[in-house]
């Protein structure tokens, strides 16, 4: 299969990677508006501390009015926003999620083919905006947090650098596939171009990396954005996990890792391709489940490739 090809299977864009080439979707349908309510006012819920009894008095709402893949990305994003901010907004982190929160959360995470926590892809794929489309997205200046815990620019900037990465990164993926096909037709020149021209790019990906200084101030990261990026395994202050509930008041203790940009679908990628390995380093209790948060798509192209290589 051309590699023009395998991008149009997976739905991997050639202009701006694993972000869609859609924008990412401002609204939910009308039914889940009490969802996207509080995500608006969600900096300020935290701060008065109203974040927990607002998601307590939250209705359970189901996923049949969830048609496209951008309204079930964009439920993704909220739930994964409230359902941190639930868990370490207060003071003391919660240990369990309600079942009006736990229940859809589960469900759009099964359809999009991820775990129900936040992840890379929902905070900075699915969840920033261009701020002038007519400019390019590898510029993180042009980017836009849609959600976020504190309402900072520095969270946004935090949130708007990594997607400027993934899109700048994006040639790499086609060349990658390009190599491949090079070397499987016995073409060594061919590899030995696609492989300089990556180099290339990367050199540009490492280039952005540093700008994350320069609207993200680091004690400001630390001590108001850290927080909420952490997952449902934190010892010592979630040692069991967070217990999601079920309609019945059962349920079960998940385990999770938080996002990281370790989970980017196009480091993971590059990893394949140069056959880098990676080893846990956390327990092994938790770690079976921070292997990949790639969404539906990507670890299904992910895979695909791990065979082939």
């Amino acid at each position: 299969m051309a590699p023009s090809n395998i991008l149009d299977h997976y739905q991997i864009s050639p202009t701006t990677g694993f972000l869609s080439t859609e924008p990412s979707l401002i609204r939910v349908p009308e039914y889940y508006s009490k969802w996207e309510r509080i995500c608006s006012e969600l900096p300020a819920l935290i701060q008065r501390g109203q974040i927990v009894i607002t998601v307590d008095q939250l209705p359970l709402c189901s996923t049949e009015w969830l048609q496209s893949e951008p309204e079930w990305r964009r439920a993704y994003v909220l739930l994964g926003f409230i359902a941190n901010a639930y868990l370490w907004g207060p003071e003391k982190p919660a240990d369990r999620l309600p079942a009006n929160l736990s229940i859809p959360f589960i469900a759009v995470s099964s359809h999009l083919g991820i775990p129900p926590i936040p992840t890379f892809a929902g905070q900075n794929l699915w969840n920033i905006k261009a701020i002038d489309p007519n400019q390019p997205m590898h510029n993180p200046a042009n980017i836009a947090a849609l959600v976020s815990f504190t309402g900072a620019p520095d969270e946004s900037w935090f949130f708007a650098v990594p997607a400027a990465i993934e899109v700048r990164g994006t040639p790499i993926i086609p060349l990658a596939l390009e190599a491949f096909d090079g070397a499987s037709s016995d073409k060594p020149g061919r590899v030995i171009d696609c492989l300089n021209q990556i180099a290339g790019h990367l050199e540009g990906c490492t280039d952005l990396l540093p700008r994350m200084y320069e609207r993200n101030d680091p004690h400001f990261f630390w001590n108001r954005i850290r927080p909420f990026l952490s997952g449902t395994h934190v010892p010592p202050k979630l040692p069991e996990g967070v217990f999601y509930e079920e309609e019945n008041g059962e349920g079960n203790y998940q385990l999770f890792k938080g996002p990281t940009a370790a989970q980017s679908s196009l480091w993971q990628f590059v990893d394949i391709v140069m056959g880098v390995e990676h080893r846990p380093t956390a327990d092994k209790k938790a770690a079976g489940h921070a292997v990949s948060k790639s969404s539906g798509h990507d670890n299904q192209f992910l895979q695909v490739k791990m065979s082939v290589g």
